[in-house]
C-alpha cells in the first residue's frame, strides 16, 4: 500500500472497485466455461 495522499475522490475509488469487481466475474465466467469446454473434449476423445 503506498502511503501518499491519493488524488482521485473517493466515489471515482467505489466506481473503479465495481467495474473491479464486474472484469473479475466475467473472467470467472469465461474461465468457468473454458475448463467446461476442456472436459466436454475430454470425455468425448475417451
Amino acid at each position: 500500500m503506498s502511503t501518499k495522499p491519493t488524488s482521485v475522490p473517493l466515489k471515482q475509488d467505489f466506481s473503479h472497485l465495481k467495474t473491479g469487481r464486474i472484469n473479475l466475474t466475467i473472467l470467472r465466467d469465461s474461465i468457468l466455461q473454458q475448463i467446461k469446454r476442456c472436459t466436454n473434449q475430454f470425455y468425448t476423445e475417451k
